[in-house]
């Protein structure tokens, strides 16, 4: 009896010891993995918020971005706007100076170098309101004795001149006649229904240019008569569709 008693607290001891062992061998891996996971949390956590920083920041750059590029566009915009309205009054100023015909050589010469200057300024829109303005007030028409407008468009940029018309009718036509357009840059200019009338284009850029359902009349390619239109023009990739 003494001896199996002996056996069995020599057994509990060892359980004891057993279970002791694991206990802190547990304690152990604890005590080891907390930090570890408090330490693969905080790179995860700091790597997202890093991550999230980043796409913060590139998004403040492009807002950034946006809102400089809009001040630039309001900024030349405005600066646009003042120069077709300087132009406007320094035009108006030599009309009513030297009368509607521009009956002196010098004055004609300045109209022609601010008009050339503006028009290289000006965006599309604006350019097209000046030309409109100038054939509405006859200044770009061969109406002289020897066949020359009052104000010569020769070399000015016009590129993207848009002088079209969303014509329902014949008698939404809008018209331009004896127009010289001799050696303007009419890159990517719209000619779209429009009934246009022995308008001189020699030598003109017409790339890309759009004459979609429009009436030429009087009209030519080579010299034929009198009006000179399309001779020795640029018209790659120029658009006559139902031009006629």
């Amino acid at each position: 009896m003494p001896f199996r008693k002996h056996s069995i607290t020599l057994c509990e001891r060892r359980t004891k010891k057993k279970t002791r062992s694991w206990f802190d061998w547990a304690q152990l891996i604890i005590a080891f993995s907390v930090p570890v996971a408090i330490t693969v949390y905080t790179i995860f956590q700091t790597k997202n918020e890093a991550i999230i920083a980043e796409q913060n920041r590139i998004q403040d750059l492009s807002i950034s971005e946006k809102n400089r590029l809009s001040d630039i566009a309001l900024s030349q915009d405005d600066q646009r706007e003042a120069i077709l309205v300087e132009y406007l009054n320094s035009v108006g100023k030599l009309l009513d100076k030297y009368g509607m015909t521009l009956n002196d050589t010098a004055a004609r010469l300045v109209a022609r170098y601010k008009t050339l200057a503006a028009l290289e300024q000006l965006d599309p829109k604006r350019r097209s309101l000046v030309i409109r303005s100038l054939y509405e007030l006859g200044l770009i028409k061969s109406h002289l004795p020897n066949g020359e407008p009052l104000l010569s468009l020769k070399t000015a940029d016009l590129t993207a001149l848009n002088l079209s018309t969303t014509r329902k009718s014949l008698v939404d036509w809008k018209t331009y006649e004896f127009v010289d357009f001799t050696e303007t840059v009419l890159i990517n200019a719209s000619f779209r229904n429009l009934r246009i009338k022995n308008c001189l284009f020699k030598a003109a850029h017409l790339e890309a240019s759009d004459f979609s359902s429009t009436s030429i009349v009087g009209t030519n390619f080579q010299n034929y008569s009198n009006y000179i239109t399309f001779e020795l023009a640029s018209l790659a990739k120029a658009t006559f569709i139902k031009a006629y």
